[in-house]
């Protein structure tokens, strides 16, 4: 059956100027994009609906960024309090060299343990909603930003257990929360999966990852 409505997301970008990037560390160029959404017929984008994300880019290492927060990348503060939600979940927020391997791992930088630490209380008490901060990350980041998210959180999975349904389900809602589809989700862990993991090591003796 041929479904002639439907909708679409299309990105818009300009440049935007000079800025630090934390990064890359030294002044590069960067970019506005504004990703919305369009109500569509036959394909046709007619009608925008609404505005998906808003967000700065650095054009020579991809990093976004909330626009009036340039200390960091959008995506760095949630994958901290990712990591720690993992943690917590499977009881191994203890072995911190291994958390701090998995987000150096994936973003480049160094997890603070006291602030790893601050994270998993605010994790245990409930005072971290991780994926209510996730779902507002998706309005300041990039795809880059997106796939380190997933990675974090697949791999403080894959550390941590012997990979089940419900191990995969913790995963994909991960990335539901970023507005990304399941089909995304796969791709990234395949390309992780691809890339031997990262080189991170599993908590678990048997090399068995689901």
């Amino acid at each position: 059956m041929f479904i002639l409505f439907g909708s679409q997301v299309r990105g818009h970008s300009e440049p935007a100027g000079e800025y630090d990037c934390a990064v890359c560390g030294r002044r590069q160029t960067f970019s506005h994009v504004v990703e919305r959404e369009f109500f569509t017929l036959f394909g046709i984008p007619l009608l925008q609906i609404n505005t998906i994300a808003d967000y700065l880019a650095c054009d020579a290492c991809s990093n976004s960024y909330s626009r009036g927060a340039m200390e960091e990348p959008s995506q760095i503060a949630v994958i901290r309090k990712v990591v720690a939600y993992i943690a917590v979940g499977y009881g191994t927020w203890d072995r911190f060299d291994t958390m701090a391997d998995i987000f150096m791992k994936v973003t480049g930088r160094e997890l603070d343990e006291a602030g790893f630490r601050a994270d998993v209380r605010g994790v245990t008490n409930g005072e971290i909603d991780v994926h209510k901060l996730v779902g507002k990350l998706s309005a300041n980041v990039n795809a880059h930003g997106k796939q380190q998210v997933i990675e974090a959180a697949f791999l403080a999975t894959y550390a941590s257990c012997e990979l089940e349904y419900e191990d995969r389900l913790r995963v994909n809602l991960i990335g539901s929360s970023l507005g990304t589809s399941l089909e995304y989700v796969d791709s990234v862990i395949n390309y992780v999966r691809s890339q031997g993991y990262y080189g991170v090591r599993r908590l678990l003796t048997s090399p068995q990852d689901g």
